[in-house]
């Protein structure tokens, strides 16, 4: 690799639930406010997120910051074009788990009490016989809602047929009832190396590629363009970001972080997602540039 040229200011990695969106699913404005001043500042924002495309808020897609896009926890690495007739997701790189190790992971977790969500580059599908039964594994409401709205709902007969079903099989998202299953749950996968298994809320486990993380895609995508890591900053929540805010200049956890992720963090904020702790945070970074 050649010398630095770093084509942005500074690279603003930003996860979506918890730590950039509110707990009731919007993006506040001021949050919105401060990607303006990015932007003239010569920096460059890149949603990274654990939902597939369809989820990406179509307020941040269409910012002129927004440049890039990290979904599925790194499994896709997208390129956000802006054209006269809209907007166009390029793929750039994909880390995906594949055909073969979903299969496998249904013969394993299929027993235990959960409920497996097959996500794909573009949506989640979920099994039909599973859709009536969502909310007990979720109880926020503003968080069904938008599971809901992320997930396809497909007649099979089982979960097999489900990834049969899916053109791409980019992770698995499992949820749970209680802690004992998810300690089983994370037991039976670690003994596959193979494997990254996250966690994003206290009711999941997501399952990928070992080497599909949304650190190694900050760093596949720094590198992409010539981009000093030491100039990115990245904000995240749960420990689906902690790879993320390992490998950047600069890991920012939310105040409303779940319990252990400052650990991993450069910086610990004192706003949460609701308070546009990016937003205020971002700020500060840039009258210091």
């Amino acid at each position: 690799m050649g010398i630095q040229t770093n084509p942005y200011s500074l690279m603003v990695f930003s996860d979506m639930d918890g730590t950039f969106v509110s707990d009731e699913k919007t993006v506040p404005p001021y949050n919105v406010k401060s990607l303006t001043a990015l932007y003239e500042a010569d920096g460059c924002f890149v949603p990274c997120t654990g939902r597939p495309t369809s989820g990406l808020p179509s307020a941040l897609l269409e910012h002129p910051s927004t440049r890039y896009a990290i979904c599925n926890n790194g499994a896709q690495i997208l390129e956000v074009q802006q054209h006269e007739v809209g907007l166009q997701l390029v793929p750039l790189h994909e880390t995906n788990l594949g055909h073969e190790r979903a299969h496998e992971l249904v013969e394993l977790l299929e027993p235990l009490d959960v409920i497996m969500d097959i996500f794909t580059d573009s949506c989640a599908l979920e099994a039909q016989f599973d859709s009536m039964h969502l909310h007990e594994f979720i109880h926020d409401p503003h968080t069904l809602v938008l599971a809901k709205q992320l997930r396809q709902s497909v007649a099979v007969a089982n979960y097999h047929e489900l990834i049969d079903a899916c053109d791409t099989v980019a992770r698995i998202s499992v949820v749970f009832r209680d802690q004992h299953t998810a300690q089983t749950l994370r037991n039976r996968v670690a003994q596959d190396t193979r494997l990254a298994c996250v966690s994003s809320a206290a009711w999941n486990i997501e399952i990928s590629d070992a080497n599909c993380t949304k650190g190694s895609a900050l760093s596949w995508l720094c590198e992409h363009i010539s981009q000093d890591v030491a100039r990115s900053v990245a904000f995240g929540d749960s420990f689906n970001d902690v790879s993320m805010l390992q490998a950047a200049g600069n890991g920012i956890a939310m105040a409303n972080s779940m319990e252990g992720v400052s650990a991993y963090a450069t910086t610990l904020l004192a706003w949460t997602n609701n308070e546009a702790g990016v937003g205020r945070y971002l700020n500060q970074l840039l009258a210091d540039l």
